[in-house]
């Protein structure tokens, strides 16, 4: 049950951005998005949880963990910022990350993951939670494919056969009489 209520939000959210006009604050090479996931030391999700960025004191973004320990924020950075120290502030930790990003880059989407699991600062992107309906989704296309596969040789298979039909059909008798006579 769990994995359709995922489905029908993906669903609501894929409707919502598509169904609205989306308004960038501002251009491509000066955004930064810093997201992550906020958990416990049991790898569990704590939502609710207020975030700030900030640089040299000033705070620069926030968020707020969703249900899923969940959050992202979009700063205004520039080439410049390249290797700038950015402070991640929760209530119970502080962490600090560097911005990473490739000068000049106007088409790749800046994003710098940044997780807190029990107040340590990991890196990586991560997806908890989300294992199963990946393991699904994958066996699902898979089964598409091979099934897809599998018709499109039968397809092929008959194809061939019509076609060798339609010759021999067309072959007058005595040939086809030698062709009989050169299997045996």
């Amino acid at each position: 049950m769990a994995l359709y209520d995922q489905a029908l939000k993906l669903l609501f959210v894929f409707l919502c951005f598509a169904a609205s006009p989306v308004a960038a604050e501002h251009e491509a090479d000066h955004r930064y998005q810093v997201r992550g996931y906020i958990l416990d030391a049991a790898g569990e999700p704590i939502a609710s949880v207020p975030i700030t960025v900030r640089a040299e004191g000033k705070r620069i973004g926030g968020a707020t963990t969703d249900a899923d320990g969940y959050y992202t924020m979009r700063l205004h950075l520039h080439d410049e910022d390249l290797g700038r120290a950015l402070e991640i502030r929760t209530p119970q930790a502080k962490a600090e990350i560097r911005v990473q990003l490739t000068p000049g880059d106007t088409h790749t989407r800046r994003i710098h993951h940044a997780n807190l699991i029990d107040g340590k600062l990991t890196e990586v992107q991560l997806n908890p939670g989300q294992g199963l309906a990946h393991i699904v989704i994958g066996a699902v296309a898979a089964s598409a494919l091979v099934g897809g596969v599998v018709v499109l040789s039968r397809w092929q298979r008959r194809r061939r056969r019509r076609s060798l039909s339609a010759q021999d059909s067309q072959q007058s008798p005595s040939k086809r009489k030698k062709k009989k006579r050169r299997k045996r």
